[in-house]
Parts: C-alpha cells; sequence; structure tokens
C-alpha cells in the first residue's frame, strides 16, 4: 500500500493519464556485475547499489521525457518503492512490505550530482514513517468490499507515477530438475492508476532490469527507456 503525495513534476505528467491492458514490457540488454555497481556507488561516495540503479533509471527517464515533452529544470516525477518491513528476527507469517515515494531529480542532468540527491532524498524516506502507514492502510484495505478497496487503492496512489523495486537474488548457482538455471526477471505489476513499473534483480553476481509500461498511455516505451538505462548505468560505472 502506498500513501502517495504530489510532486512537483505531477501536474500534467506525461506518465499519468488513461490506461490500458496491454503493457510494453523490455530487459536491458546488457549484463553489469553487482561488483561494478557496487564498486561505482563506493567511488563517487557512500553510495549503495540501489542508489546507483535507481539514478541510472531517473537518468533514463529524464531523456525519455526530454524527447516526448518539454521538461522545466526543476521538475521531479513521483516514484514509489517497495519495501521489506519484516525484521531479520521477526517471525511474521506471510509478506509484510510497506512503501515509500520519493521525488526523482529528473532535471538533473549531471549523473553524479543526481546520484548525490537520488541519495539524499532515498535517505529522508527511509526514515519516514511512511512505508509503515502504508503497511497499515493496506490491512484495513484488505477488509474491505473489493469496490470500496479499489477506489482506496486508486486515491492512495494518484500522485505516484511509476514503481521501483529492486530484489537481491541468490549468489549461488541454482539449478531445477538436473538443468542450471542461467537467468531469471520478473517485471512489475505497477498499481492502480500507474504507468510505468521497472524491476532491478541480481542473480549470481549480476544485475539487470526489466521494464514494464503501459502501452496504451506510453506507446513502446519500455525498450526505449531500457537502452537509456544501460546507457546511464554505463555512465556512472566508469564516472570518476
Amino acid at each position: 500500500m502506498i500513501a502517495s503525495k504530489k510532486s512537483a513534476g505531477s501536474a500534467g505528467s506525461r506518465l499519468k493519464g488513461q490506461l490500458g491492458i496491454v503493457k510494453s514490457l523490455a530487459v536491458g540488454s546488457d549484463t553489469f556485475t553487482v561488483t561494478t555497481v557496487k564498486d561505482a556507488g563506493k567511488r563517487l561516495g557512500k553510495f549503495t547499489v540501489n542508489d546507483v540503479m535507481l539514478a541510472a533509471f531517473t537518468g533514463a527517464l529524464s531523456r525519455w521525457l526530454q524527447q516526448s515533452t518539454s521538461l522545466r529544470p526543476k521538475d521531479t516525477i513521483t516514484c514509489a518503492l517497495p519495501v521489506n518491513l519484516r525484521k531479520g528476527d521477526e517471525e511474521y507469517i506471510g509478506n509484510k512490505i510497506g512503501a515509500f515515494t520519493v521525488a526523482l531529480p529528473v532535471g538533473v542532468t549531471d549523473p553524479v550530482v543526481r546520484l548525490k540527491k537520488i541519495s539524499q532524498v532515498m535517505n529522508a524516506a527511509k526514515r519516514s514513517p511512511e512505508a509503515d502507514l502504508g503497511f497499515a492502510l493496506g490491512k484495513i484495505v484488505y477488509i474491505l468490499p473489493s469496490w470500496i478497496s479499489r477506489l482506496f487503492m486508486s486515491s492512495l496512489t494518484s500522485g505516484v507515477e511509476c514503481v521501483f523495486t529492486n530484489v537481491r537474488g541468490p549468489d549461488m548457482e541454482l539449478h531445477l530438475l538436473g538443468h542450471k538455471i542461467v537467468n531469471f526477471m520478473g517485471f512489475v505489476p505497477p498499481p492502480p492508476g500507474v504507468s510505468l513499473g521497472v524491476a532491478v534483480g541480481s542473480f549470481f553476481g549480476n544485475v539487470q532490469f526489466s521494464i514494464s509500461a503501459d502501452h496504451a498511455l506510453l506507446g513502446k516505451a519500455a525498450p526505449d527507456i531500457a537502452k537509456l538505462f544501460s546507457e546511464e548505468l554505463e555512465l556512472l560505472t566508469k564516472a570518476a
């Protein structure tokens, strides 16, 4: 459950509008190692792998938006990020997932400056009670009639323009029925009213990402954003 807030760039957002059923899907064609991304975060500052990946996505989204519409320098995009609220030693049956929102600085052109701003907004969001509040609201929604739940969910996510999730996979090889699993990647099903979902995942030392975009609103945006995502990540991993 996401308790959303409007961002400075939400009004007339290219990412908000009437959604359809068909999705445009794409997976990043380039493979980056977890070590490479982690080293980039350390070299450029005390940034996490998630910070680097989110900054690369923000850069990709910024470039795609510039190709699709005009951007003011201070524009931001509201992004929701799911978070696991279960403590390491906590016994809890079922998922315990909340979410918080951050304003992605798509108006910032310098990749390193953008990374620093991403880290700042992420640290602030992690300290806020938003994720716990979202989880509590989600518990309430489950006991409401379905039509009320849909309206409530749509209202809560009305200001959210995209969803970004990062899932760490196993570091060792896996086998299924005697066959080695060489790779796997899932896609984010965005909540009601949200047109764009991004999933970052790691497996066996590599990190990849997938893009899910609403075809009715955004057309074949997924492969274009995925290509730009790879380019932005390449810039950050090679930045001095």
